[in-house]
């Protein structure tokens, strides 16, 4: 509805100018910039590490006519919030494989890695933690055959061990696999990846025992359990255990009197003449 003086009436009865209308309808629109890459990566660090975790995906991949079967991005076992990269399994064992990406040079001394300038020891450690990790869940028979490996994803450096890992670049990976001494049987290792590709790949991280059931309070709890058990159990003695020691004594005298008195009527019977002989 048109009011006097080119008003107009909006839909709640609010009343505006022509003018007023027209510079909204023209007002530009003000645009958010989408998120760039440096930003995402600031706030979920992990998508750094996507480009070489597929990179390393693929070559593992590549591994498969050579018998590695692999999974990839699956719980760490009793992490909830952490993931393992990949664990391969093959020929040679069990593999669970940790990716990184990054830049300089490559030196281990004396058990220490550095890339660059830049200490990378407690990363690799952790490569470790989580091989041990997927190793608890094993049968004992398969857990000597797990190995742990942090790989460059795109890099090529040969294969050197430190801090209970081996790190080796993306490239260099594959041949690192084909020099595992032979561990499993095929049949063992299409079992093993069914059983890791369950236990890891649901939908909740799986549990591991902790040291709590070595605390002094448990150890306190399984004895008593154990007396319980032993008290509750009917304890059966000798007839003579509970006989006083000269009562046993006299027991033991009797008895030498009756063997001595039986050998010697025996003694006479053969020593006595026969009648008729």
């Amino acid at each position: 509805m048109t009011t006097t003086g080119g008003a107009e009436r909006g839909a709640h009865g609010r009343v505006t100018t022509g003018a007023s209308t027209c510079a909204e309808a023209h007002r530009p629109t003000a645009v958010v910039p989408p998120p760039t890459r440096r930003h995402q990566v600031e706030q979920q660090p992990w998508l750094a590490q996507v480009p070489a975790e597929r990179l390393v995906a693929a070559t593992l991949r590549g591994m498969e006519p050579e018998g590695w079967t692999s999974v990839h991005d699956v719980h760490w076992p009793g992490r909830p919030l952490a993931n393992i990269d990949h664990v391969v399994v093959g020929p040679g064992g069990v593999v669970v494989v940790h990716t990184e990406s990054w830049a300089g040079d490559l030196v281990v001394t004396d058990g220490e890695v550095r890339v660059g300038e830049q200490v990378r020891t407690h990363q690799v450690a952790r490569a470790s933690e989580a091989a041990a990790a997927v190793t608890a869940l094993l049968a004992p028979r398969h857990r000597t055959a797990v190995r742990a490996a942090l790989c460059l994803g795109d890099r090529s450096d040969a294969a050197v061990t430190a801090a209970g890992a081996t790190v080796v670049g993306r490239t260099a990976l594959p041949g690192h696999l084909r020099g595992l001494p032979p561990r499993l049987t095929p049949a063992e290792v299409t079992g093993l990846v069914q059983f890791l590709g369950v236990r890891l790949g649901g939908t909740q991280s799986p549990q591991m025992l902790t040291t709590a059931a070595l605390q002094p309070g448990s150890r306190a709890a399984r004895r008593r359990a154990v007396r319980a058990r032993a008290e509750a159990t009917p304890t059966v003695t000798h007839p003579e255990a509970g006989r006083r020691p000269a009562s046993r004594a006299r027991g033991l005298l009797l008895r030498a009197l009756v063997v001595a008195t039986t050998a010697g009527a025996g003694a006479l019977a053969f020593t006595a003449p026969i009648p008729g002989f």
